[in-house]
């Protein structure tokens, strides 16, 4: 018997699939869909753009009166990010008075992949980024350009599970230190890719499926070469009276005409 949350859950889930966000790819990894694990990339045209960021999402079974659980699995250099869990600093994740139950899966991540390229300075967690982003832009951005490069390569984390943690501090929670769980995560990430080109192949399969309907539509049959003294079927506009005036013709101008003279 399934819960209320794993069909509240469930629902959301159909709903991302069909409305394709821009950079938002979402899968569960427990049967009970308590469970998921996230890619948020980076909007298009900002400081983020092309950065691939894993996220764990938890739900519990008071799901949707109580908000889920959020946190980076790789922690992007940013004032509203804690350095070291990984929890994106949303008011309404932290505060449950906040929490709206009309909040669904997507708009959750769509927050969080709004939360990167507008990073709020009066609500910052970690402080070395907010005094970096207000002082000194240009390190900010070299430091979130190497997060952006090191986040495209997830597969490749080392057994410490921190990458690039002097410069800039880009890291990974301390719970995901041990070599399996890095490699586990690597592995759904890599399965999160796969639906997602899948989803891209099967929109591909749909539009030449289209053209060939269309090409069957429009095309004119070619016309049937007529064997040798086969007669001419009738046309639908040809009545069966005129076919026999047009044979008594023809049989009239065989006759000898001189003959009838005579």
């Amino acid at each position: 018997m399934h819960s209320r949350a794993y069909f509240l859950l469930e629902r959301e889930y159909l709903e991302y699939k069909e409305a394709n966000i821009f950079g938002i790819f979402v899968t569960p990894i427990k049967d009970n869909l308590l469970e998921w694990l996230a890619e948020v990339q980076g909007l298009k045209d900002s400081l983020w753009e092309g950065a691939v960021l894993q996220l764990s999402i938890k739900y519990t079974e008071e799901y949707n009166s109580v908000p889920p659980t959020v946190m980076f699995n790789t922690i992007p250099f940013h004032p509203n990010v804690d350095q070291h869990s990984g929890r994106p600093c949303i008011d309404f994740l932290e505060n449950p008075k906040e929490w709206n139950g009309k909040l669904t899966m997507s708009s959750i991540l769509l927050a969080v992949q709004v939360m990167l390229s507008n990073p709020e300075l009066e609500n910052a967690v970690n402080v070395e980024a907010a005094e970096m982003l207000k002082n000194n832009i240009s390190l900010y951005r070299q430091m979130v350009i190497q997060c952006v490069r090191t986040s495209q390569h997830l597969e490749d984390l080392s057994s410490t599970g921190k990458v690039c943690a002097s410069s800039p501090k880009y890291y990974l929670p301390s719970e995901a230190s041990s070599r399996g769980h890095v490699r586990y995560n690597a592995i759904v990430s890599q399965l999160i890719r796969k639906q997602r080109q899948q989803t891209i192949d099967e929109k591909l399969i749909e539009i030449r499926k289209m053209e060939q309907d269309n090409n069957l539509l429009y095309q004119t049959p070619e016309p049937e070469s007529q064997a040798a003294g086969e007669k001419r079927p009738l046309s639908k506009e040809e009545e069966p009276w005129e076919s026999e005036v047009d044979n008594l013709v023809a049989w009239t101008n065989t006759l000898c005409t001189k003959g009838l003279e005579d």
